[in-house]
């Protein structure tokens, strides 16, 4: 039974993935990545208060719960360290139009204005 030529172009196998497709994969990560990470920070530059506060205290409780010094730089410059016995060191923060003050003994984390 005679078979039909075979070119060397029906025989290649198509593998992997094109250039745009890609580059469409890349583009939909940065657009759901943009969406879905936190970020404290307003458009204007600000701290957000509320935001802020709760990212402090959780830190703090995380410190406590798990017996080692938990350290955060909210904004990107300010060490923030919360210590195992409650006590606490760093700040104060610009939030909005007052500043976040962290008591370095309780931890205690306020907003003054």
């Amino acid at each position: 039974m005679p078979t039909s030529p075979v070119s060397a172009s029906t025989m290649r196998r198509d593998e992997g993935f094109t250039l745009i497709e890609l580059l469409v994969v890349l583009a939909i990560l940065a657009l759901v990545a943009g969406l879905v990470v936190p970020r404290l920070g307003r458009g204007d530059g600000q701290l957000d208060p509320s935001a802020l506060i709760a990212r402090l205290q959780a830190a703090r409780a995380e410190a406590r719960r798990l017996g080692r010094v938990v350290e955060l730089r909210p904004d990107g410059t300010t060490i923030v360290r919360f210590y195992p016995d409650g006590s606490a060191a760093g700040g104060p923060l610009r939030v909005g139009t007052g500043e976040l003050v962290i008591d370095p003994l309780t931890g205690w984390v306020e907003v003054r204005r």
